[in-house]
């Protein structure tokens, strides 16, 4: 499962976090990443180890991308 938060402020919130884990409880996948764009606040990494959810966190879309890629194909 993979899902995103872009956020207009310096850091995304654990909120969305919450909310991954909501959908994560629901479906089980085999493992869930957070997409956080410009990247994740503290008590949000935190949660991340917490429940179990990889955080990516980039700039941009394309730096996005291109960390999510290399987080699945063990590049990194």
């Amino acid at each position: 499962m993979i899902d995103l938060a872009i956020w207009t402020e310096n850091v995304v919130l654990e909120l969305t976090e919450i909310a991954l884990f909501a959908k994560i409880f629901d479906v089980s996948p085999d493992s869930a990443y957070l997409i956080a764009i410009p990247e994740m606040n503290e008590n949000g990494k935190k949660m991340a180890g917490l429940y179990n959810i990889k955080v990516v966190e980039a700039k941009n879309q394309k730096e996005a991308v291109k960390a999510l890629r290399d987080k699945l194909f063990g590049k990194e």
